[in-house]
């Protein structure tokens, strides 16, 4: 049976292989029809070498400090699906940078696993950003394929924030969803063999259970009535992970930022607005009860929920007891300490907001907020 399998496998491979290539080549021929496309934002055309091959970027330089997005397109499209988004978020004074995966636009050719094997490309980005924006902390933005390749890439748990829009499930989800939109129940065997081969050929993790690993803030966007990754099903990585979602009411698997632009504006800006003001330090304390047991008070609480759920660790001096932090809401640092040092397990935590000025000295590798 394994040649037949095969055989059938190589046949769906083989024809998304020919849409690629199609939707490939319409891309370059756009590319040099509109050259000016992105002239607005003042882009950098640059290539990133990912496995060997030469994926097409653009880069776009933003206010220093203010962090960069990397956005990532998705399945049989290429960097303009994101060129909307990236105005948008260079409109908030970050830098953003677009990619075209392999296979897509004007990127090498290469083999495509709906996510799998790309994520090598968003490390190979990644890699690029530090060299090139160093300490500049990198969110990302991904459609589809896209967001599935983000939340798989190594790079995924240093993101400081993920916004995921139109994400499957998991690698079966993705297959079959399309399977039985286009093909016929008859059919269903050759798309599950081509899923067979797909988890041979690039065994890995999937979306619903990457994302409950994820250290950076999480919003996943989706379409009310998408086929592809129905919402039922974006509810199940939401609850898996603990996330917020939103649904767009009436859209299906499309540009989201295109036909609800308003929506998607006022969600992810409500999203990225800073949830709370916080005062200069905050200082827990451990507290004992009637019967002797030693509980954490709710100042503790916060911090450890600030540090785990809404700051991004920079960096660790003192042999790991002092922890920088940086609050992507408020674009302000933080330092994690253990005043009683001295206490079994290190005592209860202190958070305390570091200037500019003393953060200068203490961490000179920094980029300078607002500079």
């Amino acid at each position: 049976m394994r040649p037949v399998s095969d055989l059938l496998a190589g046949v769906v491979g083989a024809a998304v292989t020919g849409y690629l290539r199609v939707r490939k080549s319409a891309a370059m021929q756009a590319a040099t029809r509109r050259p000016g496309a992105f002239a607005g934002l003042d882009p950098e055309h640059v290539w990133v070498e990912s496995e060997g091959r030469k994926l097409a970027s653009l880069l776009v330089r933003g206010e220093r400090g203010r962090g960069v997005w990397l956005l990532a397109h998705g399945l049989g499209e290429n960097r303009w699906q994101m060129a909307s988004r990236a105005e948008w978020f260079r409109g908030r004074g970050c830098s953003v940078m677009l990619m075209d995966f392999r296979a897509h636009g004007e990127s090498d050719w290469g083999p495509v696993a709906f996510g799998r094997l790309e994520a090598a490309d968003v490390d190979a980005a990644v890699r690029f950003l530090n060299e090139e924006l160093p300490g500049e902390p990198v969110s990302f933005c991904g459609v589809s394929l896209g967001a599935a390749a983000g939340v798989m890439s190594r790079s995924a748990e240093r993101f400081e924030r993920l916004i995921l829009e139109l994400t499957y499930r998991r690698l079966e989800d993705a297959i079959m969803e399309r399977a039985r939109r286009w093909l016929t129940p008859l059919s269903f065997p050759v798309a599950r063999a081509y899923l067979r081969r797909l988890e041979r050929e690039a065994p890995g993790t999937d979306p619903v259970g990457a994302v409950s690993d994820l250290r950076g803030r999480v919003l996943l966007l989706a379409g009310a009535r998408d086929p592809y990754s129905p919402a039922k099903q974006t509810r199940d990585v939401a609850r898996a992970a603990s996330v917020e979602l939103v649904e767009f009411a009436g859209l299906r698997h499309q540009n989201l930022h295109r036909l609800a632009k308003e929506e998607w504006e006022r969600v992810v800006g409500e999203w990225l607005a800073p949830q709370s003001e916080l005062p200069d330090q905050l200082v827990g304390q451990w507290l004992v009860d009637a019967s002797g047991r030693v509980a954490p008070d709710n100042v503790t609480d916060r911090i450890w929920d600030l540090v785990k759920h809404r700051f991004s660790l920079v960096a660790e001096r003192d042999s790991g007891w002092i922890v920088l932090y940086r609050d992507p809401e408020s674009l302000t640092y933080w330092e994690l300490t253990f005043p009683q040092g001295d206490v079994h397990g290190g005592g209860p935590p202190m958070l305390t907001k570091v200037g500019e000025d003393l953060l200068g000295k203490l961490y000179p590798d920094l980029p300078s907020i607002g500079s």
